[in-house]
């Protein structure tokens, strides 16, 4: 592949790899900008919910702004099964066409590294102090919440986080698998670009999906203590807070969504192109191409173009102030 820097012929996938791993630190990078600030904010919040009286209707709130989060626990842990499931089974298909053990491997590693990332958030990162820490504190001390349910949502964070781990590497390996190179036995090789090209634009219509629900999650769970607090300047000011957060990960979400996609498709479009000039001289490469999809049209590539900009969509509809209104 001319078209490649030589350090990748054949190896494809791994720019892939390197493009999504890229884009990954350096959207926690640009996030933990705020770090100084992030522990503050954090204490500003925690002395708001602190001074909340403890009314009857405060305990409907809590408990109303509870059952969310549950729910979009619920459908998030869903979303994150049935991609991993959707993910093995690409992986598999592609394993019987093309040598995949040099991705499972790259893969290892990127768990490795995503794990001890994990490990070493703590309260001098914004993520840390902005996103888990400000609920679970609240969680934690509220005489609204017993101990067995503060453990229980301990669990559920650390269960959803490992699933997140999991189930987006498996996902970015189901795609830098859909872009390896087939065996020389591969019976139709048409067929078989065709097949894996069906396999990335249903990589990005699954990852928009489980990026939704982890947005919806994060809603939530963000907006859950805040669900009690009366209307007010603080509690709108502390809504806008945690609506920026949201906002500022459906951008990240949908520009992850579109580097991993549109770099592997515009790869294996441009191998496509070469693989037809060179090894099928008797099919019509523009009319082959046109009909099944390989160039960019609103007809054939609208629900991809959706699922990349879902994410930012949702980000600037309120996310889980919706959920909670100012009731």
């Amino acid at each position: 592949m001319s078209f490649l820097p030589p350090i990748f012929k054949g190896k494809s996938w791994l720019l892939v790899a390197l493009i999504a791993v890229f884009i990954q630190i350096g959207t926690y990078a640009i996030f933990e900008m705020n770090a100084p600030d992030s522990l503050r904010i954090r204490t500003e919040i925690l002395k708001a919910l602190s001074d909340q009286a403890i009314t009857p209707v405060a305990t409907l709130r809590e408990y109303r702004g509870r059952i969310f989060w549950e729910g979009s626990c619920l459908l998030l842990v869903w979303g994150y099964i049935m991609s991993m499931i959707w993910s093995i089974g690409t992986l598999n298909r592609c394993h019987q066409t093309s040598s995949i053990r040099p991705v499972l491997l790259a893969g290892l590693a990127i768990v490795m590294l995503d794990l001890l990332r994990l490990r070493s958030v703590d309260e001098h990162s914004a993520i840390y102090n902005n996103i888990f820490a400000t609920t679970f504190d609240w969680v934690s001390a509220s005489s609204l919440i017993g101990p067995s349910v503060a453990e229980s949502v301990w669990i559920a964070i650390i269960s959803i986080n490992l699933l997140a781990v999991l189930s987006g590497i498996m996902l970015l390996l189901a795609i830098c698998a859909a872009v390896t190179e087939p065996r020389r036995d591969v019976d139709n090789a048409l067929d078989f670009y065709l097949m894996r090209d069906h396999c990335l634009d249903q990589s990005v219509i699954i990852g928009s999906l489980i990026m939704l629900f982890g947005m919806l999650h994060m809603g939530c769970w963000l907006e859950w203590p805040i669900s009690i607090l009366d209307d007010s300047e603080t509690k709108k000011s502390i809504l806008g807070v945690m609506s920026s957060i949201y906002q500022f990960w459906g951008i990240a979400f949908s520009v992850q969504l579109l580097t991993v996609y549109g770099s592997a498709t515009l790869y294996w479009n441009r191998r496509m192109h070469e693989f037809i000039a060179h090894d099928q001289p008797e099919v019509n490469t523009k009319e082959w191409l046109r009909e099944h999809g390989f160039e960019f049209s609103i007809r054939h590539h609208a629900p991809q173009f959706i699922a990349i900009v879902a994410p930012i969509i949702a980000g600037f509809s309120g996310g889980g102030s919706n959920l909670f209104g100012s009731n």
